[in-house]
């Protein structure tokens, strides 16, 4: 399809098309219904951290008086294992910086790779809005207090509605390239310090520790000759500390881009529904522990059961 000025406000037709199909790939990595989206992997993520956090939080406060079973060992174990593990590695997927993956790094790294399309007038113009906003009155903080997308009462879609957003995208790309509003050129482009700093918040991420933690115990098997003098018991205050780091500054990333590539504000939302944490104050569960026990019995029988045999049977293949 033919785009240009009879639809839209933008000189270089041929980069506004290229914009828009980039565009619309960045924005199905971002947020789609894909198991991959990044907005989903981060919510699982969090969710998964969040979680864990509050049931230790019940281990923690429970009485050795009062039985529970938040004390129980081979659960404690469980979600101790289960923590790290889940955590470092839904890190390393976020910011995997291969090209054939969906992580906030590959994201990143192909809006800077595409920035010579992100000019004023792409930003401004490239979805039919008018590159020279002209509004009766300049905006206030009453009209903009909800955001670029809607001024108070006025539609967005309306003809007055169009021009306030797209004043708001020129005062926002202002800051983005620098330049002042009285200096603007269609040609103007973000700076790169912008994304520089969003490089620079993920690499702390993959400078600190738990990329090490992964690859040397999580990920694979490392020798002691690989791993050296490093070492792994489970989860410590350290490991906390280093996912709630790491989970900020990919958050962090994550807000700056959807912001970028949406023209509006964004909101990551990571709050369940109302009641998940009902039952929790309650014995886990009815069965009784000589049930349970025969349950593990019979699961380690069924494993033993595996290796019978084995040398008969290599022998005869």
């Amino acid at each position: 399809m033919s785009i240009g000025k009879d639809e839209f406000d933008v000189g270089d037709g041929p980069a506004l098309v290229e914009f828009r199909r980039k565009h619309e790939e960045w924005l199905s990595w971002l947020w789609s219904e894909e198991y991959h989206a990044l907005e989903r992997q981060i919510v699982r993520m969090v969710h998964s951290d969040m979680a864990y956090r509050v049931l230790i939080e019940a281990r923690r406060c429970s009485e050795d008086e009062i039985p529970g079973a938040a004390l129980n060992g081979l659960l404690a174990s469980f979600m101790d294992q289960s923590y790290v593990e889940t955590q470092v590695l839904a890190v390393g997927r976020l910011i995997d910086k291969r090209n054939d993956v969906v992580s906030v790094s590959r994201l990143l790294k192909d809006v800077h790779a595409h920035c010579y399309l992100l000019t004023r007038e792409i930003y401004v113009a490239h979805d039919g809005l008018p590159y020279e906003p002209q509004i009766e009155a300049a905006p206030t903080p009453q009209n903009m207090s909800v955001g670029p997308s809607n001024f108070g009462l006025i539609p967005p879609d309306s003809e007055q509605g169009k021009h306030l957003r797209a004043w708001a995208r020129h005062e926002k790309f202002d800051r983005l390239s620098g330049v002042s509003p009285s200096e603007r050129s269609r040609s103007d482009c973000i700076r790169c310090r912008v994304f520089k700093a969003m490089e620079d918040w993920l690499r702390e991420v993959d400078e600190d520790g738990l990329k090490k933690l992964r690859n040397k115990f999580i990920a694979h098997a490392a020798d002691r000759s690989s791993r050296g003098s490093q070492g792994y018991s489970g989860p410590s205050s350290e490991i906390l500390d280093k996912v709630a780091k790491a989970h900020r500054q990919i958050i962090r990333v994550f807000t700056a881009i959807s912001d970028l590539l949406r023209f509006e504000k964004v909101s990551l939302s990571v709050n369940p529904p109302l009641g998940f944490l009902n039952g929790l104050d309650r014995p886990y569960s009815s069965v009784s522990i000589s049930d349970l026990q025969g349950r593990w019995n019979e699961l380690g029988r069924e494993r033993e059961k595996w290796v019978e045999g084995i040398t008969d049977d290599l022998f005869k293949s």
